[in-house]
């Protein structure tokens, strides 16, 4: 058996791999206390994948739960120009390069069997209303209660979090909110409310 270190140049953590000639699990380190909240926005049996909502064209509205991957997310509120709270919110905060930050809110509900990292988990872009997809990597300003900061999460608990998009005015008019999972196909969509 191999142990390897893998550090997330970014990503502010790190986790351990085991590999043998016949499998590789990752192996997280141990989740704090600070930022797990319990279950309280419904529980799993609510949280559904339909067809025919949730799709770009058809999107979820504010508040609506689905799930993705190994969580039950859903966007919990979108501030479209955000720029004037995270400037404040960090006063080492560059403006934003493309024009204005967003925030975008959202609660996730951990499901798997394990533990789950929710920002190394789930992927949160903004599919803009100018044809172009903005991600979190283009937003160089630490939001209030950034995902990134969250602890992991054990099965069946819950977190809130901030994830910051910078992106054009142009964008955010007939722009929708996309959650996807890293081990998962699954991709929803939210209004911007």
């Amino acid at each position: 058996m191999v142990l390897l270190l893998l550090v997330g140049a970014g990503i502010g953590g790190y986790f351990l791999l085991r590999t043998s000639s016949s499998s590789t699990t990752a192996t997280p380190a141990a989740p704090s206390e600070s930022a797990i909240a319990s279950t309280t926005a419904g529980s799993p049996s609510d949280c559904i994948r339909s067809s025919s909502v949730g799709t770009k064209t058809n999107p979820n509205s504010l508040g609506a739960r689905a799930k993705v991957g190994d969580y039950c997310l859903s966007v919990t509120g979108v501030v479209k120009d955000a720029t004037a709270e995270v400037l404040a919110a960090d006063r080492s905060n560059a403006r934003p390069k493309n024009g204005q930050f967003m925030v975008v809110t959202l609660a996730a509900t951990y499901t798997g069997k394990t533990q789950g990292d929710t920002y190394l988990d789930v992927f949160l872009k903004l599919q803009g209303g100018d044809g172009h997809e903005y991600d979190d990597t283009d937003c160089d300003a630490n939001a209030p209660n950034a995902l990134i900061d969250a602890d992991k999460l054990p099965p069946g608990q819950s977190l809130s979090a901030s994830v910051c998009l910078d992106v054009p005015a142009a964008a955010v008019p007939g722009g929708v909110i996309q959650l996807d999972g890293y081990q998962s196909d699954d991709k929803v969509f939210w209004q911007l409310g």
